[in-house]
């Protein structure tokens, strides 16, 4: 057997070792369209909050967290995880049944401390293997 068809039954370093070399994004889970729809069934519906640089973001550094742990304490999603490019995504699981209230509470809050102009939220949505940009709307074609 080779090392190459069999990885597992290697002599090269210990699997620890490895693993330190190749850390796990846990926002790339977010962008596969099978563990949306696992969340999904779960009950969880992913949305996501994107914003590029900029010293209104800096501002508020942190703010994922209260958010994260507002949505936790009205019983109506979670922060999961972060993406650190530019732009920066902010992944928070809402609970399917009260998406609106989630949505809207993420809006206000947003709204609360200067950020919703600069960013765009998105909604994972099932049915089209997709996210929907639920803010800012969509322009209306031909106005």
């Amino acid at each position: 057997m080779s090392e190459q068809t069999n990885p597992r039954f290697s002599l090269g370093a210990a699997p620890e070792a490895a693993a330190a070399s190749n850390p796990l994004d846990p926002t790339a889970a977010n962008e596969c369209i099978e563990w949306v729809d696992l969340a999904g069934k779960l009950g969880f519906t992913v949305v996501a909050v994107q914003a590029h640089y900029c010293e209104e973001l800096w501002a508020v550094s942190g703010f994922e967290k209260s958010l994260g742990r507002e949505l936790t304490e009205a019983n109506l999603g979670h922060l999961d995880s972060v993406k650190w490019f530019n732009p920066i995504t902010f992944f928070f699981y809402v609970n399917t049944q009260n998406l609106a209230a989630g949505l809207l509470l993420i809006k206000a809050r947003l709204a609360a401390i200067g950020l919703l102009p600069r960013v765009k939220i998105g909604c994972a949505d099932q049915e089209s293997r997709t996210y929907r940009t639920l803010y800012p709307e969509a322009e209306k074609v031909g106005t």
